[in-house]
């Protein structure tokens, strides 16, 4: 349920205390995110950025290989770091 998505569970936690947004967009890769990090989040000037990647990147589509390989998941990763 959207009550218990994270980022909604953050708002209701901090009661308006700190700004939260979600600039997650379902179905997305960390090459997908790779690619708007910057305009999306960096240019936001956040004071923290929670970052959550893997889920689609490890998605069986062929029934053989993920959608994203773990040698470019893990470089993908040392970008945001």
């Amino acid at each position: 349920p959207t009550s218990e998505k994270w980022v909604n569970l953050m708002k209701n936690v901090e009661r308006g205390q700190i700004q939260v947004k979600n600039a997650g967009i379902g179905g997305q890769t960390t090459e997908d995110a790779k690619l708007r990090f910057e305009q999306d989040i960096l240019k936001q000037k956040p004071t923290y950025v929670l970052i959550m990647f893997g889920t689609n990147d490890a998605a069986i589509l062929d029934g053989k290989h993920p959608r994203v390989t773990k040698k470019r998941f893990k470089e993908n990763l040392i970008y945001f770091v």
